[in-house]
């Protein structure tokens, strides 16, 4: 499954600012990048993106209230 299908499922009708932890182990990347997660998540606090073959995450929107980011595997 993609990224983006996969935050889209995680949502669960709930807006991305009502989301506080988005789990996307074993989503594939798209080209070694995080695809599908905007700024919007302003009050994500744990993103976890294990094994997900990325190469790099400067596309990672500005997340303030993040307070643990898991990447290993990758």
């Amino acid at each position: 499954m993609d990224m983006k299908r996969r935050i889209h499922l995680e949502l669960r009708n709930r807006t991305p600012a009502a989301v506080r932890e988005l789990v996307l182990d074993n989503c594939k990347s798209n080209d070694g990048k995080i695809e599908g997660l905007t700024a919007e998540f302003v009050n994500l606090e744990f993103l976890s993106l294990i094994n997900v073959g990325l190469i790099s995450v400067s596309n990672l929107p500005k997340l303030p209230k993040l307070k643990k980011l898991e990447l290993s595997d990758n």
